[in-house]
C-alpha cells in the first residue's frame, strides 16, 4: 500500500521571498533574512521551521565549483537502460565523477551530471555505463553552468 499523498504546502508572498533569499544565500543568518524581508527574526525562524516540517525546505547545501576539487571537465550523460534499470547509488559510489542525476520518462531513462578529472575519466565512466547494461549512452560536454537568480 502506498503512502497517502502529502497536500501541497500553501506558500504566501513572504514564504516565497524567504525561499528566494535562501536560494541566493543559503548561509544568511535569520537576522539578515529578517532585515531583508522587513520582518522579525522570530517570524523568519518560525517560517523556516514550518517550511522544513512541511517538506518545502529540504535542506540548504553549499555548491562547490568542481574545478576547485580538481574536476574541471563537466558533462551531462543521458542513458537508456537495457532490460534492467541501472542502480544510480551504485554508479555514484563506483564513479566519483557522478555528481547528481535525474530519473527520466522519455527518450532517456537517466541523466547523469559528471565532473571529471580529465577525458580519460570521462571515457572510463561511459565505458562503465555500457558494461553495466546501458544500451544507449549520449554524452555532452558542459560549456558553462547557468544558474537562475
Amino acid at each position: 500500500m502506498s503512502p497517502l499523498p502529502v497536500p501541497a504546502a500553501r506558500l504566501d508572498e513572504l514564504d516565497v521571498a524567504l525561499l528566494r533569499a535562501l536560494r541566493a544565500d543559503g548561509r544568511a543568518p535569520a537576522g539578515t533574512l529578517a532585515e531583508r524581508l522587513c520582518v522579525t527574526e522570530a517570524a523568519v525562524d518560525a517560517r523556516l521551521r514550518r517550511l522544513a516540517a512541511e517538506g518545502v525546505l529540504t535542506g540548504v547545501r553549499a555548491e562547490v565549483d568542481p574545478s576547485a576539487l580538481g574536476r574541471p571537465l563537466l558533462a551531462v550523460v543521458r542513458v537508456r537502460y537495457g532490460p534492467n534499470p541501472l542502480d544510480f547509488t551504485r554508479l555514484a559510489e563506483h564513479f566519483p565523477a557522478v555528481q547528481s542525476g535525474l530519473a527520466l520518462a522519455g527518450e532517456a531513462d537517466l541523466e547523469l551530471h559528471l565532473a571529471c578529472v580529465d577525458q580519460k575519466e570521462l571515457h572510463a565512466v561511459l565505458h562503465g555505463l555500457r558494461q553495466a547494461g546501458a544500451v544507449r549512452v549520449h554524452a555532452e560536454l558542459v560549456l558553462r553552468r547557468l544558474t537562475a537568480r
